[in-house]
């Protein structure tokens, strides 16, 4: 789609979304579509699209808007013709739930799982850093990290058995996610999701942590991350 042929109106109602980043949603390509952003949530299927836009007979513009959830009690989608004007309000709405859906408390949560994201989310100092939800990695930052995922997504499988197939499944799609975003979200996006890729490596057992998280190699990522570098990279597995 050429940009040229989309009113500038239009254009202009999403220019604040174009650099648009959080920990909740990603901001993907739209395709068909004039804007796309979905839950970043691997298990989720929570969208917000723009799908198409009309011009009023007084000339202003109104866009179709598909939303997953409607609302706080429908959780389905919901589709509605909205006025340029009224972009911004329906996300953050629709942002609204998505965090309360990540906040409340349910028997569908893994109260393990989330004491070691958050412990491995601790150690990173750089969640002080008022950017760290706006800017990216560094250059050296971004390639120490892939070459710890990618130590992962290459030896992972080899602890693949009958009865972990599925968790493993989702460990090397997490990790494919992260390589895929390292360059185009933030700081805190990547410590978030390592963070939860780490904590279902560990639920996984010792094996997993002496292989993948041994205390040198997870402190080169975390020091790494933090600016520090201290340890080199030369501790890392080859």
């Amino acid at each position: 789609m050429n940009k040229k042929n989309i009113p500038l109106v239009i254009l202009k109602a999403f220019e604040s979304f174009v650099d648009l980043k959080g920990e909740l949603f990603l901001v993907v390509p739209p395709e068909n579509h004039l804007l796309k952003i979905v839950d970043n949530d691997e298990n989720s299927d929570f969208y917000f699209i723009a799908s198409q836009y009309e011009k009023q007979q007084g000339g202003s513009y109104k866009l179709l808007i598909d939303l997953k959830p409607k609302s706080a009690s429908v959780p389905s989608n919901h589709q509605i013709w909205i006025d340029t004007k009224d972009l911004e309000t329906y996300f953050k709405n629709w942002l609204d739930l998505l965090k309360e859906y990540n906040s409340v408390k349910s028997f569908f949560d893994d109260p393990i799982l989330k004491s070691f994201a958050k412990e491995y989310y601790a150690e990173f100092e750089i969640l002080d850093d008022e950017e760290a939800d706006i800017n990216p990695l560094s250059i050296r930052q971004i390639m120490l990290l892939d070459q710890h995922l990618e130590y992962i997504e290459e030896n992972i499988e080899k602890y693949e058995t009958d009865n972990n197939r599925n968790q493993i499944q989702e460990i090397k799609n997490d990790v494919k996610l992260i390589r895929e975003n390292l360059t185009n979200q933030p700081k805190k996006w990547v410590v978030k999701h390592l963070s939860k890729t780490w904590a279902k490596l560990t639920k996984q057992g010792t094996k997993f942590l002496k292989d993948f998280l041994s205390e040198a190699r997870k402190q080169v990522v975390v020091e790494g991350i933090k600016f520090i570098l201290n340890h080199g990279t030369d501790l890392l597995p080859k």
